[in-house]
């Protein structure tokens, strides 16, 4: 594993080699704080090509004049299978369904917003109903006034 601030401050750094050291992840915010960085060797890794590996292959694609020989020489593991696939035969579509995952804070905020919106519910309710009765037993007194007025 490679930390995101692994590089941090190496603004001058022009070859990276990190080929051949069971990496099945990197985050894209390590490579994109070095600048000057002209080649990358990523070659000889175990990706895994899953939804962490979405925004690498991204990176990889649009950076590819960077890889010595492009993703050509690259390959990932599906997570289903264990199947090993080359860069090559991957598209940003592969990694469509990523787009649409939520993250745990989404599913937090979903889940407060539904039960936020619940509370403010049953409070109106409450209130409406409070209201109806307090109508309802004020028109009874107002009409026990004027029937004891016409007596």
């Amino acid at each position: 594993m490679v930390n995101e601030e692994a590089f941090l401050g190496l603004t001058s750094l022009r070859e990276l080699e990190l080929e051949r050291n069971a990496l099945s992840t990197l985050k894209v915010g390590a490579l994109s704080q070095l600048p000057s960085l002209r080649v990358v060797r990523l070659e000889g890794n175990p990706w895994v090509c899953n939804c962490n590996f979405a925004n690498l292959f991204a990176w990889l694609t649009e950076n590819s004049h960077k890889l010595p020989n492009g993703v050509e020489g690259m390959e990932c593991s599906l997570p289903m299978d264990g199947r090993r696939v080359s860069l090559t035969q991957l598209s940003k579509d592969s990694f469509r369904e990523c787009q649409a995952t939520l993250t745990l804070t989404d599913l937090l905020i979903i889940i407060f917003s539904g039960i936020s919106v619940s509370v403010v519910a049953i409070m109106t309710s409450f209130f409406l109903a409070s209201t109806v009765h307090c109508f309802q037993r004020w028109s009874k007194g107002t009409k026990g006034d004027e029937e004891e007025s016409e007596e």
